[in-house]
């Protein structure tokens, strides 16, 4: 879903199927305006989902402190993710 565009939205939507995925193990969310709104979602994601090893929702996702700490609360309950990118957007803290 690189450069999709899909929005806070689209990634909401994509992280409720992805909640008791069996299958995919690698998602890649780079410019997708995924913003706080989808990185909690995603963070939501994550504490249920067993089977990620791979999450990649840094570069031009507009996601603020709020969002990168809803992910980094869920992956103490995750022990799957092996592999994660994440950036804050500019002008904010994390």
């Amino acid at each position: 879903f690189k450069n999709c565009e899909i929005g806070a939205r689209g990634v909401c939507a994509i992280a409720n199927g992805l909640k008791e995925n069996k299958g995919v193990k690698q998602i890649r969310l780079t410019c997708n305006k995924v913003r706080d709104e989808g990185a909690k979602a995603l963070a939501e994601m994550l504490v249920s989902n067993k089977t990620m090893t791979y999450l990649w929702i840094g570069d031009h996702n507009e996601i603020r402190s709020e969002g990168v700490l809803a992910v980094a609360d869920a992956l103490k309950q995750n022990s799957t993710i092996e592999h994660l990118y994440i950036s804050v957007c500019d002008g904010s803290e994390a």
